[in-house]
């Protein structure tokens, strides 16, 4: 069984486009690498908003093995 993972990324709206799916791209690629279950990546950049989120300020908040322990869950 393999997986298709949705992503909706904010990032900073300085951050020209080549950047901006260069860092995406990176993302999705260390995902797919530890978690073999993960066959396909689309992921949707949005720019920063208002609105505050605590997801996504710091690049290392974002921690791969809980993604997976959360995806195990549901196989």
């Amino acid at each position: 069984m393999f997986l298709h993972l949705y992503l909706d990324v904010q990032l900073y709206n300085t951050l020209d486009l080549k950047t901006a799916h260069d860092i995406v791209d990176d993302f999705e690629q260390k995902i797919k690498e530890q978690i073999s279950e993960i066959k396909y990546g689309t992921t949707h950049i949005e720019t920063e908003t208002d609105i505050e989120f605590s997801v996504g300020k710091r690049k290392d908040l974002i921690n791969i093995f809980q993604i997976k322990q959360k995806i195990l869950h549901y196989l």
